[in-house]
């Protein structure tokens, strides 16, 4: 039944034109929907008209008779008013939603939810399907917030229910849940009752909580969701909890196709959307990812679960490409929920490929303190979720970057003598107390760490002062430069932790030097050692436009070059084909010029017959020396490959 009341006297942008629509819900419940138009426009009135219906049908379908009148027990009210304000712009369409209770008495009116929305000018039937998504959601979660204060009157089942999905995932929400379905037998007969037991053995299966074997009971679960779409086909909660064991037990089309059904039945069911682009990310399908998270986002901005559709879009965005969009993901998933482990490892990644290596060493830090309390994560780079063959394909050149970016890499037994600290300087610079990277504040000590590196690369022993602070304070002289490079050790002591009585930089007689039996250095080992594997990477390379680390950069370069390629003609020797291409390999992936190996490579090819192979390596080989030297290879190489063509 509609009613309609006009102001025929107001004027102008000013004049209001109220309509509305009173749908009954259940016996003594009913939903009054309000729209006041705020403008003469006859656009914007056929927009609340048509909106006001749409809303109704929309809110009803969301909510259920069973929700709206286990909401009113819990609130203990007659019915529930909806107001919608219309506002046209000229960027656009604002509406206002705001949802009350409506008793008998307007003075004990509460609003329960609230929201806005702007809408350009575009299509105007998605904007109205938009707009009625979002209000069922937003009025779905403000009732289930009103049951999880409730102590009692509503349905158990449903009261479970709201516990699991409005109150933060811990492992005591899940018994609590549990704990209200066990002390309701008849709750076992209903879609509601066997959507929450199957929902709650699903987080504690897949999240490993109350220490259960996950299979069993995600089996478990997997029967309870089959109950209840048994019992209620058209239930959309029970086909997205099936939908959810099948992506924690790995069956993706399963997953897909749930969440898809659960979609059908309620186009407002933010979660199966958001959930629907984690399945798509993990296939690797990207543009769906996006679309669907977008649109789970659009319907419902404050979901409880928003931080794992933040986290997942920062994975879609990683992989596209936009690292500084899916650093903004990453840092809404951490605000919405800074407990949540997938976000965190988002800020890691993004942070990490963003050139922000302080804030992703404080993002690895919190995943470290999220580790300590949940044992499933032996690394904390990894995440037992992310199992799509078609995403780790893609995603797992992101996680090697990163690793190689903040973790150091693991030491063989016996590579390095061990020491209190441990400072790498290859393919990265980290520096290690007892086997744990130190990880600085919000502002990074820059000098102290600066002054470490310059002392590296001028040799690390018996190193002379001035040459230090030309490195540092080129402008500097004097007592002045003194008391700044003073200072600077003082700091780094302090940064190192050590004690006075024994510094890990010794100061005497003018010169600088690192003490052996406290420090290790992997850039110094590695310069006086015969193994070429104890070249992780090249020597410091964010600092590859400081003039001081260029000769150290450059003779560790070689040096693993001259290791390799002595490694590959021993191999070549003896008739190891294999072994000498190898190393030939590694030494040029590391230094693309060093033309020496190509020479090593093709001698090989030559030998084995593989003439395309060795031909395609004097290509490669011409064309790096050309971009880089604007030379050609040595007359050696050319002859090399001329016996290749001719043989």
């Amino acid at each position: 039944m509609a009613s309609w009341r006009m102001d025929s006297n107001a004027q102008g942008p000013a004049a209001m034109e109220r309509i509305g629509i009173r749908v009954p819900l259940t016996d003594g419940v009913s939903l009054d929907i309000a729209p006041v138009v705020a403008s003469d426009s006859d656009r914007a009135m056929a927009f609340a008209r048509v909106l006001e219906i749409e809303l109704a049908h929309d809110v009803t379908r969301a909510l259920g008779a069973a929700g709206i009148e286990s909401g009113k027990r819990a609130l203990g009210r007659d019915g529930f008013r909806l107001n919608v304000a219309v506002h046209e712009h000229a960027t656009g369409t604002q509406v206002t939603f705001a949802l009350s209770t409506a008793p008998r008495d307007r003075r004990e009116r509460a609003l329960l939810w609230s929201d806005r929305m702007c809408l350009s000018d575009g299509n105007e039937v998605a904007d109205r399907a938009l707009l009625g998504a979002r209000s069922a959601r937003g009025i779905t979660l403000a009732l289930r917030a009103a049951l999880c204060t409730s102590d009692g009157g509503a349905d158990a089942a449903l009261r479970a229910w709201a516990q699991l999905w409005m109150r933060p995932q811990t492992a005591g929400t899940n018994v609590a849940a549990l704990q209200l379905l066990d002390a309701s037998p008849d709750s076992a007969r209903t879609a509601v009752g066997c959507s929450a037991r199957a929902y709650a053995r699903f987080r504690a299966g897949n999240l490993g909580w109350h220490g259960v074997d996950p299979v069993p009971t995600l089996h478990a679960a997997l029967a309870d969701a089959t109950h209840a779409i048994d019992i209620r086909p058209d239930y959309p909660e029970a086909h997205f909890a099936y939908g959810m064991v099948a992506l924690a037990l790995d069956d993706h089309t399963v997953a897909q196709a749930s969440l898809l059904e659960a979609l059908a039945q309620d186009p407002a069911f933010a979660p199966a959307q958001g959930n629907l682009g984690f399945v798509w990310l993990m296939d690797g399908d990207l543009v769906r990812a996006r679309g669907a998270l977008d649109r789970a986002q659009a319907i419902s901005p404050h979901e409880p679960m928003r931080a794992v559709w933040y986290a997942t879009r920062s994975f879609v965005h990683l992989l596209g490409g936009d690292v500084c969009a899916a650093r903004a993901d990453a840092a809404n998933a951490v605000c919405a929920n800074p407990r949540h482990r997938f976000g965190w490892l988002a800020c890691t990644l993004a942070n990490a490929l963003d050139g922000r290596r302080d804030q992703a060493l404080q993002a690895l830090q919190k995943l470290e303190g999220l580790r300590t309390q949940d044992r499933r994560f032996p690394d904390p780079l990894h995440a037992p979720n992310l199992k799509g063959d078609a995403f780790m394909e893609m995603a797992s050149p992101i996680f090697e970057r990163t690793r190689a970016l903040l973790l150091p890499p693991r030491r063989r037994v016996g590579q390095l003598p061990a020491a209190p600290l441990m400072i790498r300087c290859l393919g990265t610079f980290t520096i290690e107390r007892e086997g744990r990277a130190l990880l600085w504040g919000r502002k990074l000590p820059r000098k102290p760490l600066e002054l470490i590196k310059v002392l590296v690369a001028l040799g690390g022993a018996s190193v002379p002062v001035d040459d230090v602070v030309e490195a540092l304070w080129p402008d500097a002289q004097g007592e002045r430069a003194r008391r700044r490079l003073d200072t600077t050790l003082w700091r780094v002591r302090r940064l190192l932790g050590e004690e006075a009585a024994a510094p890990a930089i010794r100061y005497e007689v003018g010169l600088l030097s690192f003490d052996p039996a406290a420090v290790q250095v992997d850039a110094l080992a590695f310069r006086t050692s015969d193994n070429p594997d104890l070249y992780a990477g090249e020597f410091l390379p964010g600092d590859t436009a400081s003039r001081w680390s260029v000769a150290m950069r450059e003779a560790l370069r070689e040096r693993h070059g001259s290791l390799l390629a002595s490694a590959a003609e021993r191999a070549l020797a003896r008739g190891d084909l294999a072994h000498a291409l190898a190393s030939c390999e590694r030494g040029i992936a590391a230094d693309p010029l060093a033309e020496r190996l190509y020479q090593i490579a093709m001698q090989v090819c030559a030998q084995a017959g593989w003439r395309a192979e060795g031909a395609m390596l004097y290509q490669r080989l011409r064309r790096s020396l050309a971009a880089a030297l604007g030379v050609k290879p040595a007359p050696q190489t050319e002859g090399l490959h001329l016996r290749l063509i001719r043989n």
